[in-house]
């Protein structure tokens, strides 16, 4: 089964970011969690790059 990925684009804090959303999924959450400039909002619960 397909995993639906969704990116917003978006302004933190004056910054320019990506939100990338996805259904709770924890071999996703491990892999996007090691990516370089990527970390979770808790506010938007979406992982954010900046």
């Amino acid at each position: 089964m397909a995993i639906e990925i969704k990116y917003e684009l978006a302004n933190h804090n004056g910054k320019d970011v990506i939100y990338i959303h996805f259904e709770r999924n924890l071999e996703l959450n491990e892999r996007v969690k090691k990516l370089v400039g990527v970390k979770w909002s808790n506010s938007k619960k979406a992982w954010m790059y900046t």
